[in-house]
């Protein structure tokens, strides 16, 4: 009899045995620059990353210290990935004091971190014809790298920011029959209304639409109603709660969704 699978461990050995299609990734740290008053970009080589395959918008379970000295997994979008050169970043947004945005601040050059990957179903949809991505400043690095992927039909990128320093805009292929870019600007993080206020502005029955999500908790649910009530079907929308405003992510890394709205 096969041992049980224990799902809420988040030690190394134990998310090899129960994720599919995931490598184990000793990342040692090249640098961590502040990008912005709200973005700290943290570099890593390793061996393990040469070869290493991941889709747009796919994420690294990254192993920090708590205050307490316990560990848990964060997850951050991978970045700027040279699997030729084995390098990668990921893009830590910064709005509080959490385990990964302490980590991320203290992250010296030379520390080797513990990282599984590559995470995360939502994917570039492969028969849309038009793509949304509609983001808070946590999905920043998933937005660009989604939006950068799309080689044909049309794209827009929605996306609110702390501040007039931290915006950053896609780099659309150039192939794409049009494209156009929203920086909401200074939003409170946590706060969807700018980004409902924009939506209503867009035209959500163009065929062949598909709109991504990737936000704080509470605004990827209060987006995803408002695109439900304009029409849009269920089938084109994905959705992925990055964070959830006044509560810690859990220890696998996912935001707590145990009172999360029933479609």
């Amino acid at each position: 009899m096969s041992p049980e699978i224990n799902k809420s461990a988040t030690d190394r050995a134990s998310l090899l045995a129960r994720l599919d299609g995931v490598s184990a990734l000793d990342l040692t740290v090249t640098s961590s620059e502040r990008r912005t008053e709200h973005l700290q970009v943290v570099a890593f080589t390793s061996p393990d990353l040469v070869g290493f395959n991941a889709l747009p918008g796919q994420d690294l379970m990254i192993d920090v210290p708590t205050m307490n000295g316990q560990r848990v997994r964060r997850r951050y979008t991978i970045a700027r990935l040279d699997s030729n050169k084995g390098t990668v970043e990921i893009w830590v947004a910064l709005h509080g004091n959490g385990a990964g945005e302490t980590w991320a601040r203290g992250a010296q050059i030379g520390d080797v971190i513990d990282g599984v990957g590559p995470r995360g179903k939502q994917y570039v949809h492969p028969t849309a014809v038009h793509h949304l991505f509609i983001g808070d400043h946590s999905s920043l690095a998933a937005t660009l790298e989604m939006a950068g992927s799309v080689a044909f039909g049309s794209v827009s990128t929605m996306v609110s920011f702390p501040s007039d320093d931290d915006v950053m805009e896609p780099n659309f292929q150039a192939r794409v029959a049009s494209s156009s870019s929203t920086a909401l600007s200074p939003v409170t993080p946590g706060d969807g209304s700018a980004l409902l206020q924009e939506l209503t502005h867009f035209d959500l029955s163009i065929p062949g639409l598909h709109c991504y999500i990737n936000a704080e908790f509470g605004i990827v649910n209060s987006v995803k109603a408002a695109l439900l009530q304009r029409g849009v079907d269920r089938d084109a929308i994905s959705t992925k709660p990055y964070w959830r405003l006044g509560k810690s992510n859990a220890p696998h890394g996912e935001p707590p969704k145990d009172d999360a709205p029933k479609d």
